[in-house]
């Protein structure tokens, strides 16, 4: 089974302090989707859960912190409930932050996670940074990337990644999203315009595999 060309839900960005940040989403996603939510702050916190209002259960992967101002996390469902545009994702940080940022994706043809990364940062200045899957568990995944970094990541881009839409304000989330067919191990590289402290992580999922049953077409022969 094909693997969906990933749909942006929505961004989020606040400079007002609060423990929580909520995405309102702008698009559709379907039932048995997986919606994949990403996370940014400018504190040295914890992502403690997240939450949607159509319901769903989300896992919630390591919080990457930088120590020095730049902090990401991606949450996820997979064979997620549908969500309807203006319907929320919330996630929860262990305390108050006062830069906070949030993007998710919705997308279809997936059976289950393969890799969470264990993410990488820098708490020095620095304009690029570099990790990588190891090998994927088959041919035919989806890898999502998150990089924060500390007040603007203005000119992100990763080679052989598409960068979703951000808000290039203080901490705010940059999306990145690339389709694999093959199960060799992807490195995700991060860039930006502005020397400064940054986090990033990944995760990747495993399409639905594509099935052919040989008693099919002995039926079909048998007529």
């Amino acid at each position: 089974m094909t693997i969906g060309t990933p749909v942006q839900l929505g961004t989020f960005g606040s400079t007002s302090s609060s423990s929580t940040a909520a995405l309102t989403t702008t698009a559709n996603s379907p039932l048995g989707a997986t919606i994949v939510a990403m996370f940014s702050t400018n504190m040295v916190l914890t992502l403690s859960s997240v939450t949607d209002s159509a319901g769903n259960t989300y896992t919630v992967g390591p919080t990457i912190q930088s120590g020095a101002g730049a902090t990401c996390a991606i949450a996820y469902c997979v064979n997620a409930k549908a969500l309807g545009s203006g319907g929320t994702i919330t996630g929860t940080w262990s305390a108050a932050a006062t830069n906070r940022g949030v993007t998710a994706y919705s997308v279809t043809g997936i059976a289950s996670v393969d890799v969470v990364g264990a993410g990488v940062f820098s708490a020095s200045s620095v304009t690029s940074l570099s990790m990588s899957t190891g090998a994927l568990a088959q041919a035919n995944e989806v890898i999502f990337g998150a990089l924060c970094v500390n007040t603007t990541a203005a000119g992100a881009a990763a080679s052989g990644f598409t960068v979703g839409s951000y808000n290039a304000t203080n901490d705010d989330i940059v999306p990145f999203w690339q389709i694999v067919s093959s199960t060799a191990s992807v490195t995700f590289n991060p860039t930006w315009t502005n020397s400064h402290n940054a986090a990033a992580n990944l995760v990747t999922f495993k399409g639905v595999p594509d099935t052919y049953d040989p008693r099919v077409r002995l039926a079909y022969l048998d007529f």
